[in-house]
């Protein structure tokens, strides 16, 4: 007897008896779980490969401190923070030190205190920089990845919140019996949370094994997008199987507060005689009655008499809306054809290798009188010529506009070692920029050939405006300043340049270079070619390039093949995470729609019973149904594309090729996709409700 009534059991007969519920909250747990094991495995994955690369280049190492004292080592050998060290003995000098830390968390910090403690000396201090990058763990990343945990988290909580307090609602009747036949409110709650933590038990079990299934499969795919020598494998522990479980019944436990208390509020008498409120007293007092009652009118006092409920549905599909689309906005930003694009504008450049481009007291040029013979040959459509050089800032200006990020801190990059590389553009080029800046051409193109006027390509790391006076160091015996004026600002994924200084890339027009005395030498010619003629002209210029050791030919084409699978792999995975996304939202929409149907069985019955048709009926479900959805998605693209526009920002600060552009057809689909689920489960939820006559219908209990 006791087994038969322990609320163990009878929370499973609950589970089965509703069946709809239970499914749903397992499917949505099992996806936010599938899609946060992903997430943990590639981060930890490509962080081993990344640490397991350094390792093989340079040693498992964080340091290496030399001519050490035996006071010096003997506080290394002892102090708590490092996990293993191993000492060395120096020719002619005192013994030396090779350490490992115990924690990557913010380890250069940790290394600077332990430097300071003892009193090491720069001389004596040894980096090992690619270790240090790839395995160190700094605040920030930290804060970012708990935010997209936190964020992934709270949204499914919503969801599992919208599914269980429908479910509350419908059976608050079935509680007041429940509490009229001796039940507490302590063992109405354990009730409830012990369906909740047995559902999402199932959901979490098989969202982590469905996820490293899923990652087995995805993260080599990501991994063939990163040109590294270590291949990208999927890579999981028990902590990440453990954590990505509790996360689901975190999730289940976070949804389920509210409509726990709600169910345990509610007095024996108030739960029995339960009612949902359809607003029959919102409408106007005064008037004359209508003499007819519209299908909008029924719908105004449901939505209007579940405003609670609805309130709850709508921002359950708002967040997993946003959600949506901040990943859409991201994953369009990765514009792997705008990066070689960067690179080589046209269909091909002809350019000097490195080592030569970088040697200004090289005579080795591209000659004026080569490019003319290469614009005279036939395809050819444009040649436009480029002229680089690299000057230092003044140390007054560096300070002024520019911010020491950690990476030039850690590189010994200070304000004295802030360079730029100046890029001299042909007319056409340079017309193109100033259209960028201005749209009708404020500069002309006069302006930019006699005066030192300069436009500045954002980095991110400095401050620069209008009119602002940039000096760089020229190449002078009396080492002086060549002054800039700023006459405007680009963005850095929209110009033709190759090389970048520690400061910003500026852009003036080429005939500069000879009076500023810079190196005026033709580096780069882009080269644009008639399709009809490609294989004619990439001979020829191959040929060209081939009998001059200095020159090098790429092509434009040519790297887009190189970079086509990378970019197709890139894309497979990056959609597949956002239908696991669109997944969550479907099954939120479908469980509130459907529970909003069958629900209200007696309703559609006695609506029948005075005369509303199965087509009206119809009408007046869809009505509501769309008007929930309607507010919801228009809700989700005003919130959620601003907030992508965000998450492009931060994403763009670590890859300077990305370029903003407005989802449309995400946006498009998660439109089309609520209207159409919404459509498609109110014809399924009718078709369910036909089958019982207007008497069952009416006759229809919950208990």
């Amino acid at each position: 007897m006791r087994k038969i009534m322990g609320l163990t059991y009878l929370s499973w007969k609950s589970m089965k008896y509703n069946r709809r519920k239970t499914l749903f909250v397992i499917l949505t747990v099992a996806l936010s779980v599938c899609l946060l094991t992903v997430v943990w495995q590639y981060l930890y994955s490509s962080r081993q490969r990344n640490i397991e690369t350094a390792a093989l280049d340079t040693g498992p190492y964080h340091a290496v401190y030399t001519d050490l004292s035996e006071w010096q080592m003997r506080q290394l050998m002892e102090n708590p923070k490092i996990q293993e060290s191993t000492q060395f003995p120096e020719k002619g000098k005192a013994a030396g030190v090779q350490i490992l830390l115990k924690s990557d968390i913010s380890c250069k910090n940790t290394l600077r205190d332990i430097e300071i403690s003892i009193g090491l000396q720069e001389d004596q201090i040894h980096w090992n920089i690619p270790y240090l990058d790839a395995a160190e763990m700094k605040p920030q990343t930290i804060l970012q990845i708990l935010c997209i945990f936190l964020g992934l988290l709270l949204s499914a909580a919503i969801v599992i919140y919208n599914i269980f307090n429908i479910y509350v609602l419908q059976d608050i009747r079935l509680f007041g019996t429940m509490r009229a036949a001796g039940f507490e409110d302590w063992q109405l709650k354990r009730f409830l949370r012990a369906e909740g933590i047995a559902a999402g038990s199932i959901g979490s079990l098989s969202g982590v094994l469905f996820g490293s299934a899923f990652s087995s499969i995805l993260i080599p795919v990501l991994g063939n997008t990163e040109r590294t020598a270590n291949a990208l494998r999927a890579e999981t522990t028990f902590g990440i199987a453990a954590l990505s479980f509790l996360s689901g019944l975190a999730i289940v436990l976070l949804g389920i507060q509210k409509p726990l208390k709600t169910a345990a509020k509610m007095s024996v008498t108030e739960a029995m005689g339960y009612c949902p409120d359809y607003g029959l007293g919102s409408g106007p007092k005064t008037g004359r009655l209508k003499n007819e009652i519209w299908i909008w009118d029924l719908c105004r006092i449901n939505l209007m008499g579940n405003r609670k409920k609805n309130r709850w549905a709508i921002l359950s599909l708002v967040t997993t809306g946003v959600l949506f689309l901040i990943a859409a906005s991201i994953i369009k930003s990765m514009d792997l054809e705008n990066m070689i694009d960067n690179s080589i504008r046209g269909d091909y450049s002809l350019q000097l290798v490195e080592g030569e481009g970088r040697n200004k007291e090289s005579t080795n040029s591209i000659s004026t009188d080569m490019l003319k013979e290469i614009e005279k040959h036939s395809g050819v459509t444009g040649v436009h010529p480029i002229c680089y050089d690299r000057l230092a800032w003044s140390r007054a200006d560096a300070q002024t506009h520019l911010h020491l990020t950690e990476e030039f801190k850690e590189l010994g990059i200070g304000y004295d070692d802030i360079d730029s590389v100046i890029y001299g553009y042909d007319d056409s080029f340079m017309e193109e920029c100033l259209r960028r800046l201005n749209g009708d051409t404020a500069i002309p193109l006069t302006k930019m050939k006699k005066n030192n006027y300069a436009i500045v390509v954002e980095n991110g790391v400095s401050e620069f405006k209008i009119n602002d006076r940039i000096r760089l160091k020229n190449d002078s015996a009396d080492g002086g300043c060549t002054e800039f004026r700023i006459i405007g600002i680009l963005q850095d994924n929209i110009t033709n340049r190759g090389y970048s200084g520690a400061g910003n890339d500026f852009i003036i027009h080429q005939s500069r270079f000879g009076k500023l005395h810079m190196d005026s030498r033709i580096q780069r010619a882009a080269v644009t070619v008639d399709q009809s003629e490609t294989e004619a002209v990439k001979t020829y210029l191959e040929q060209l390039a081939g009998s001059s050791w200095y020159l090098e030919l790429e092509s434009h084409d040519e790297l887009m093949a190189d970079y086509e699978e990378q970019r197709n792999a890139l894309r497979t995975s990056s959609y597949s995470l956002l239908g696991l996304l669109f997944s969550i939202s479907v099954m939120n929409l479908l469980n509130t729609s459907l529970s909003n149907i069958l629900s209200r069985r007696r309703e559609v019955g006695i609506l029948e019973a005075i005369g509303l048709t199965k087509g009206q009926e119809n009408r007046m479900f869809q009505t509501e149904g769309m008007a929930l959805v309607s507010i919801s998605a228009a809700a989700a693209v005003i919130l959620g594309l601003p907030l992508g526009y965000a998450g492009f920002c931060l994403f763009s600060r670590s890859a300077s090729y990305a370029v903003y552009r407005i989802p449309v057809m995400e946006t498009l689909a998660l439109l089309f996709g609520f209207a159409a689920v919404q459509f498609a489960v109110t014809k399924i939820a009718m078709r369910w409700l036909g089958k019982n006559s207007i008497m069952e219908k009416i006759s229809h209990e919950d208990l």
